[in-house]
């Protein structure tokens, strides 16, 4: 009976390992992403099983799958660890569910946020009052294809405001004059990932950004994990990294699993930079207030 129940969970986690290591293949085949999407929680189902063949004998597979278990989720940990705010400007990112109809709460949650930046995915025509409300408070304006807009208190620097626009793929980027000096600002709205087209978009997105010149902050619901292949590709090119502490943000309806971290706020490499959570208000994804600054 020992022996058989030993063998079951070497078989599980055999399979939780290779899912796991596969996860970091998103270089070689988009598949890779998908799976990294959970790697934090394979992290811990293989570290669990770990424990469970240790108590039962078996020391040294279960070292060997308390090692890796460690090594994919040790990093993951160290993200969900806050950062020291910037004091430069305040951003809101939130994609607020195209049938949302909450857009009042939504725009009131952002001037009681006090945020001088707004990037917002998923916005429809119903919304239209929101939006309304936000360009009196948030004068600078750049609204493209699919909902996908950004505000601002600050008044738009010399690069103004452009649409990438290509193949059902949308960008709305804004430079505006900050504190900081001229920054870029990106509101990003990816596909899933594979079998969907969000290794395709994030080339296209990355060759884009990688042509700009200046700092960038890059907001949205990238549908991804920031160790993701596709996110990291846009970060290389754009020279940002994830703010943090890294959160949950995406809430599958009617599943009963976790929350998913694919809504992230990338800031320039180097730049102090802090993000806290705010509330769903009727959409699946909560929102992210970033601090931000030098």
């Amino acid at each position: 009976m020992k022996g058989a129940l030993i063998r079951a969970l070497r078989g599980l986690g055999a399979f939780s390992a290779v899912l796991l290591i596969a996860g970091y293949g998103g270089m070689l085949h988009p598949v890779g992403d998908s799976l990294a999407v959970f790697r934090w929680e394979l992290s811990l189902a293989l570290g669990g099983l770990a424990v469970l063949i240790a108590i039962l004998g078996a020391w040294r597979r279960a070292l060997v799958m308390a090692s890796l278990a460690i090594v994919a989720g040790a990093p993951i940990l160290m993200a969900m660890q806050g950062r020291a705010p910037g004091t430069a400007f305040t951003l809101y990112q939130k994609n607020i569910w195209v049938g949302n109809g909450q857009g009042a709460a939504i725009a009131a949650d952002i001037r009681a946020s006090g945020a001088d930046i707004v990037t917002l995915q998923e916005v429809d025509r119903r919304h239209d009052p929101m939006v309304d409300a936000l360009r009196q408070s948030h004068p600078a304006w750049q609204r493209c294809f699919g909902g996908i807009h950004v505000f601002s208190r600050f008044p738009p620097a010399s690069g103004g405001g452009r649409c990438l626009e290509d193949r059902g793929l949308a960008v709305a980027l804004l430079q505006v004059e900050t504190e900081a000096g001229p920054v870029w600002i990106a509101s990003v709205h990816l596909s899933w990932p594979w079998p969907r087209e969000q290794a395709d978009q994030s080339v296209r997105i990355a060759e884009a950004f990688a042509a700009l010149e200046g700092p960038m902050v890059v907001a949205g619901d990238f549908n991804m994990v920031p160790w993701g292949h596709a996110v990291r590709r846009i970060g290389r090119a754009a020279g940002v990294e994830p703010a943090g502490p890294l959160v949950a943000t995406h809430h599958i309806p009617g599943l009963g699993l976790p929350p998913l971290r694919i809504d992230h706020v990338l800031v320039p490499e180097g730049w102090a930079a802090s993000v806290e959570l705010r509330d769903r208000l009727g959409s699946d994804h909560a929102g992210l207030l970033a601090r931000i600054g030098l």
